[in-house]
This record gives C-alpha cells, structure tokens and sequence, in this order.
C-alpha cells in the first residue's frame, strides 16, 4: 500500500503545480451529474484463493453548492449519493472448533477456508473543493472531505479441507446482524473536459462491525457525465 500512496501523493503534486500555473478563465461552474467506476489498486493486488478475481465499484449522481469566488477560482461543497461496495478476500484462513471424533478428520486442531467479504453501502459525502478553469476546455477540483455510508455485509466462503466442526466457525462472523456504519475520508481531484468528468478518490473507510477486517484503504477511479 505504501508503492499505492507514493503514486497518489505524485498525482496530487501534478495537480496542486497546475493549479499554482492556471490563468483565469471564466466564473465559476457549478457542475452536476453522475458517474461510475471500479476500486483498482486494492483489487488488483491481493491474493485471492480460489475465488476469481473481482472489483469493488461506486458509482453515484453528484452535485455543488458555490461557497465563495476567488479571482481565479472558487470554493465550493460538493455533495454525492454514491453506492459502493467495498471487497476483500482472506486466502487460507485458520478456524478452530474441529470435531475431531468426525470422520475425515485430518489431524489438525482447525480448517482451512478461503473467504470473500463484501459491503454494499449507500453514502451521502460533503467534500468541500477548490476549482480552477485551466483553460477554455478543462476544468479542475481538488477536494477533501468526508462521507458517511450505511448498508449490509456479506460474505461467501470456500472450505480447503474436509474437517467436519462442531459447531459454526462463522457465528459471529456477521457482527450486527450484517449492518455497517462506515465512515470514509476522502482525498482527490476531478477533471472535466466538455460533459466527460474523470474523478480519482483516495479513501481511507473505517466499517462499525465485528469483522476481522474494519479499515480499507482505497482508489477509486471514475468516469461519469457532467451539466452545468
């Protein structure tokens, strides 16, 4: 993950150099729209087991309040309604609680599963921005700020032996009956050109479960259409 934040902080670095070269253009544009598009680094980088691989996702409608303008920006709030849904996978994991008077039992004092868990949650975000036009065509936002998404977890599992247990490995694997609260801050930029907006969303997400696995590093990349 930390290749992951070298290569964004180097993005934010061509962006903020842009942003401190743009020339003033025309008065602030309020943009509105939707967009969609998958989770990669994350997705693309761990194990998986057995599981094919697959992709988190988000996609959402999105609009703006103007805050204040500058002389060659503005300041303004966007707001989203996103659903997204979040993925990991744990390869070759351990439980215990093997009946081990089961036939078929292979020695050990646990069983092997390769696991894949899931959040689909719908998210309202407040990420205030600061836009700048960089040229007649090409519109900039750099934002930061936070969203708030509740929703439901699932998962499926894969078992890579044949121990039998005693009772199920997966009873508290659920955690409040499969709902979340997660709480994400959010670190990007989008840049539209015409209708085309091109949105990359740093997130770090902290799910309220009793799961293994609560805090999520992420980017997202977007493509979507946008109106003034």
């Amino acid at each position: 993950m930390k290749n992951y934040f070298n290569f964004f902080s180097i993005i934010v670095l061509l962006v903020a150099f842009l942003l401190l070269n743009a020339s003033s253009f025309s008065q602030v544009q309020v943009k509105k729209g939707f967009k969609f598009g998958p989770e990669l680094f994350t997705s693309l980088s761990e194990e998986t087991g057995s599981f094919n691989r697959s992709f988190g996702y988000s996609f959402g409608a999105f609009t703006a309040i103007k805050l204040k303008s500058l002389d060659n920006s503005s300041i303004l709030l966007r707001t989203e309604l996103n659903f997204t849904r979040f993925q990991y996978h744990n390869p070759s994991s351990k439980h215990y609680g093997v009946d081990k008077s089961a036939e078929g039992w292979n020695g050990l004092d646990y069983g092997v599963f390769d696991e894949k868990v899931w959040f689909n949650t719908v998210e309202l975000c407040l990420l205030p921005e600061f836009q700048t036009q960089l040229n007649e065509d090409i519109l900039l936002e750099f934002f930061l700020g936070l969203s708030l998404g509740i929703g439901g977890k699932d998962y499926i599992t894969k078992q890579l032996d044949n121990n039998k247990f005693s009772t199920d490995p997966y009873d508290e694997f659920g955690g409040m009956g499969g709902f979340t609260l997660s709480p994400s801050l959010n670190l990007g930029f989008s840049i539209y050109y015409s209708l085309i907006v091109f949105n990359l969303n740093y997130r770090y997400t902290t799910f309220f479960d009793s799961s293994d696995k609560n805090d999520f590093n992420n980017l997202f990349t977007q493509i979507g259409f946008a109106f003034n």
